[in-house]
């Protein structure tokens, strides 16, 4: 029986594959959307593990288990790769009752993917069922969602996400600070990993935390910091200043219902445009890093 006792948040969807077990009323297509590191593959994983009656460990070894993800190289989901799935999923199940497909990151199908997975779903075969999972689901054909199951995954509250963490065995006072800016169970997760990366990341929320809050000589002492990390390290940064950034935004708004501080809402709306104009430019353009940060953290 499918179970998860330890997943953290998004307790309704663990509660209705549950359901769809006990009752044997599985569906022969979902789709898993929600944000990034929410924990949809993993769930979609474990519904494999319990209808091919397969370890999580072994599951890829599986010969009715087939997975799919957008190529490393062009960053999409290739025609050829559905029809790749097309043909396995056409077979009968080596093992046993079903020949699951994966398809991760679905929205990155190219449209020629698109329309051949589209087809399969309108024909589907009696033993297969496809698991479509999603980040971003509205780039996903409605045609292709309205023959799907939709499983929706949503944020997880801070004290579901530090409670959760806990009985994973995470316990320590750096745990508490990264809550504070990590809003998904996996990446947090994936942050206790490396310790290296963890203390970057804590040190990266003390800063934008310290320009929203400071003075114009703060602003400076964290632009002079922050402006000599490479090219890679200073993306990380800036996501995690736009992630800061849109949690007090959101706070403020809730706390300013009344028409209360609107400049302060006007004022963290800029800094995140100008956050993600500055990302871009570092990203696409060939900036001077050190000066666009300087530039930014002046703006604030």
């Amino acid at each position: 029986m499918f179970c998860r006792e330890n997943f953290i948040g998004n307790r309704r969807v663990v509660n209705l594959l549950n359901k769809n077990l006990e009752r044997g009323n599985i569906s022969q297509a979902y789709l898993f959307e929600g944000p990034k590191h929410i924990g949809k593959t993993t769930l979609a994983i474990d519904l494999a593990v319990n209808l091919l009656e397969e370890d999580f460990e072994t599951i890829y070894k599986n010969p009715d288990f087939i997975s799919i993800s957008p190529d490393p190289e062009s960053g999409q989901i290739e025609a050829d790769m559905i029809r790749g799935l097309q043909k396995d999923l056409s077979l009968f199940p080596f093992k046993s009752k079903y020949k699951i497909a994966l398809i991760e990151e679905a929205q990155l199908m190219n449209s020629t993917a698109a329309n051949a997975l589209l087809k399969t779903l309108e024909e589907p075969g009696r033993t297969s069922l496809i698991i479509l999972v999603s980040s971003d689901a509205s780039n996903i054909l409605e045609t292709i969602r309205s023959r799907c199951q939709i499983v929706s995954f949503v944020a997880v509250g801070r004290k579901t996400l530090s409670d959760g963490i806990k009985l994973l065995g995470i316990d320590s006072k750096e745990k508490d600070e990264a809550v504070s800016f990590i809003e998904t169970p996996g990446a947090l997760i994936n942050l206790f990993g490396n310790v290296e990366e963890l203390s970057m990341h804590i040190e990266g929320g003390d800063k934008i935390k310290k320009i929203l809050n400071g003075n114009h000589f703060d602003r400076l002492d964290v632009a002079s910091l922050t402006g000599i990390l490479d090219k890679k390290e200073m993306m990380n940064i800036l996501d995690l200043w736009i992630l800061v950034s849109r949690q007090k935004l959101r706070a403020l708004m809730q706390d300013s219902r009344d028409g209360s501080g609107i400049k302060e809402i006007a004022r963290l709306k800029n800094i995140i445009e100008n956050i993600i104009t500055v990302k871009e430019d570092i990203f696409g353009k060939n900036v001077n890093i050190k000066l666009a940060i300087d530039s930014l953290c002046l703006k604030f």
